[in-house]
Order: C-alpha cells, then sequence, then structure tokens
C-alpha cells in the first residue's frame, strides 16, 4: 500500500489535513526554496480529493 493510501486509512479527513498541515509546516523549516504553494500542493491539495474519493466509495 502507497504511502498516501496508508495516511487516508489511519486518519478521518479533518484528522488527515491537520497532520499534513504540521508535516508541511516541517517541511517549510527544511526546505527553504518550498513556496508555500509548493507546499500546498505536496502536502495537502491530495488530502482533499483522496479522503472525498474515500467516503464516496470511488
Amino acid at each position: 500500500m502507497a504511502a498516501k493510501e496508508q495516511l487516508v486509512a489511519a486518519y478521518d479527513r479533518i484528522g488527515l489535513c491537520i497532520y499534513l498541515a504540521v508535516r508541511s509546516e516541517d517541511a517549510a523549516r527544511d526546505l527553504p526554496g518550498l513556496t508555500p504553494v509548493m507546499t500546498y500542493v505536496r502536502f495537502l491539495a491530495w488530502a482533499r480529493a483522496a479522503t472525498a474519493i474515500n467516503r464516496f466509495g470511488g
């Protein structure tokens, strides 16, 4: 199972977004060239779609 699939299975939608927001903050400190847009796309954008698909059985 891929890492993203494991995260979706382990957290509800709100918990996943909170977890990813914390991880994105850590990444922003560790990777100074990471812009806010890159951070959002890399850490949060997929979570909304993934949890919506998971909730609706897609």
